[in-house]
């Protein structure tokens, strides 16, 4: 008798937090260097989210 194959439960990751102490050098990093696109970014906070890479 065999077993069923059961599908993954993770399927991928949907984000990460990753402190930072200077939110400018981050941003170009993930953004210029990774090719993240930036989808949230707020100056008041030190806030901002990248997602999928730019195309």
């Amino acid at each position: 008798m065999s077993t069923p194959e059961l599908a993954p439960i993770v399927t991928g990751v949907d984000f990460i937090s990753l402190p930072t102490r200077d939110i400018a050098r981050a941003v170009t990093f993930y953004g210029d260097t990774l090719g993240l696109q930036r989808s949230v970014y707020r100056p008041e906070r030190p806030t901002s989210r990248s997602s999928k890479p730019a195309r």
